[in-house]
């Protein structure tokens, strides 16, 4: 990492004096689904680098991408399970507007795979940027090409500006690939890339001066600068609180006085608020399990009447240990004319599955 000498300004505008300003704590709902992620590369839309092993990232609908201005934002997600803050460091084309592709790692976190597809909750937070706002100046820039990469931000940025000669201020274009590009480049001077003085403004309102920061190509550089922070009321209309709304959609912590996450609870598969249940036979049926619950026959004639439906049976002791298997109700019925044991059954038609618990071929609650 290249540390080049950087002045820096804080930029107070006297209406900010104090660094209030309105805080956007919109909340927007969608779909969250999953794909590979792009840990161990920048091979996302934003051109961000993600660390191999970090999998707290995500693509950003194509709407709210809005043309990479959504490009290293955080966002806290509440899923099913749970919450997850991540980075934006992708686009998904074909994501509705509230939707987020989570890395598999991500979406494993607040919510079961099989599940594909599930309901959230999001919005924009700060980003524990820890240090200063980083400079990558792309190979090829030149007094006659400009392109540049700006991110580790506590804030998303709206815009970057450069100073010219005469001490205004010319904002660059913005690509959809989340670089800032001058076709015909920012020198005035065109024996010579560089110093620039750089203006950001994030999208908050916030600035930040970058002065008289060096052109190394293709090298992070840092800049000793961070967008300020937003004092921001909490949910509970606290400024600088700590009260969030929780996986219940309540507002607790902080001087709330509600304990997070107590006005509801998870269903037997770990989803806040879900409807699963524990049905007679012990199993997870219900909700988003995709299981039904025991019945209530009295013969396994009962169960079976619709055999041409039935596509697999298998049979389990009450320890869970597979005991026989079959594709058809035929097999089905001579092992148990062998067996008059206790068995969970449990059957497929197509993609539904069904459970019963059975003695021999009387069926029980």
């Amino acid at each position: 990492m290249l540390f080049s000498l950087v002045g820096v300004l804080l930029l107070l505008n006297p209406l900010y004096a104090e660094d209030v300003r309105p805080c956007n704590d919109e909340w927007f709902e969608g779909e969250g689904t999953q794909y590979g992620g792009i840990a161990g590369s920048n091979g996302g839309n934003c051109g961000i680098y993600v660390e191999e092993g970090d999998f707290h990232h995500c693509a950003m609908n194509h709407i709210q991408y809005d043309s990479s201005s959504a490009c290293g934002g955080c966002v806290r997600v509440l899923g099913p399970m749970g919450e997850i803050t991540l980075k934006v460091v992708d686009r998904c084309p074909e994501c509705k507007l509230g939707d987020i592709d989570l890395s598999t790692q991500a979406f494993a976190e607040i919510a079961q795979m099989k599940d594909g597809r599930i309901p959230i909750k999001w919005q924009f937070i700060p980003c524990d940027a820890g240090d200063d706002i980083k400079v990558l100046f792309a190979p090829g820039t030149s007094p006659y090409f400009f392109k540049a990469l700006f991110y580790n931000l506590r804030y998303r940025i709206a815009k970057v500006e450069y100073k010219k000669s005469d001490g205004s201020y010319s904002e660059i274009n913005r690509e959809m690939y989340n670089y800032f590009v001058e076709q015909g480049g920012i020198d005035e001077d065109k024996t010579k890339s560089g110093p620039y003085t750089f203006r950001l403004t994030d999208v908050e309102g916030g600035q930040v001066l970058i002065e008289n920061l060096e052109y190394t190509a293709g090298e992070e550089l840092s800049t000793g600068v961070q967008f300020p922070e937003l004092k921001c009321a909490d949910c509970a209309g606290m400024e600088g609180g700590t009260a969030q709304i929780d996986n219940c959609g309540v507002c607790s912590g902080g001087t709330t006085g509600v304990e997070p996450n107590s006005s509801c609870k998870k269903d037997c598969i770990g989803y806040w608020k879900g409807s699963a249940y524990i049905d007679d036979c012990g199993f997870c049926v219900g909700g988003m399990t995709g299981g039904t619950p025991c019945g209530n026959g009295s013969s396994i004639d009962d169960l079976l009447s619709d055999d041409d439906a039935v596509t697999k049976i298998e049979l389990f002791n009450l320890m869970g240990k597979t005991l026989f298997s079959c594709e058809n109700v035929y097999e089905f019925y001579d092992y148990l004319s062998e067996h008059t044991d206790m068995f969970i059954v449990k059957l497929w038609r197509g993609e539904n599955v069904e459970y019963r618990r059975m003695v021999g071929g009387s069926l029980m609650k």
